[in-house]
């Protein structure tokens, strides 16, 4: 099981931060598309569920359970070896198909924490910073000139609500 910290930072200059992250000597990790499939736990509850992902280079299986008005996500994950097959696994086994979705990632490693430059269909390029404490959060940010107070307090369901995007009401979201 491992538990993250990690924070989303609406209205980011994409390139300055990119430009940044160069300077300060991040190593570039992924840049690719990534595919989703969202199922509901037994309780059918949006912060907890089971994340099927497929990003070219591996497919994973990932339980998420967010947990509110913190900025923790408990996750556990285990690689596999077929997209569809899961899907008609879970699909089998009666879990509730929730969302398909897809996303443009580019990720970054600085020290021992990851910068996420996330572009999502409907709405506005964000990024998501995610680290082991919150002092490390706020390292990063410094550096890379960026403002920790101005994190955005929620999960991706919450930044389309934000965006005035109510994502339940798809069950795709892709480009």
């Amino acid at each position: 099981m491992a538990v993250e910290l990690e924070i989303k930072l609406l209205d980011v200059n994409v390139e300055h931060l990119e430009q940044r992250l160069n300077q300060e000597g991040a190593t570039l990790i992924y840049k690719g598309a990534m595919k989703n499939a969202i199922f509901y736990g037994v309780q059918e509850n949006d912060l907890e569920y089971l994340r099927l992902r497929d990003d070219s280079k591996q497919v994973t299986l990932t339980y998420k359970r967010v947990h509110p008005d913190t900025h923790l996500t408990t996750e556990h994950e285990i690689a596999i070896d077929s997209y569809d097959t899961a899907v008609q696994i879970l699909e089998s086994i009666g879990l509730k198909f929730k969302r398909k979705d897809e996303k443009r990632r580019t990720r970054y490693k600085l020290g021992d924490v990851f910068i996420d430059i996330d572009t999502w269909p409907h709405i506005p390029t964000y990024v998501e910073i995610e680290g082991s404490s919150e002092e490390e959060l706020m390292a990063v940010c410094a550096q890379l000139g960026l403002n920790y107070q101005s994190k955005f307090n929620g999960d991706t369901l919450d930044v389309f609500r934000h965006y005035g995007i109510d994502p339940n009401k798809m069950n795709v979201l892709e480009f």
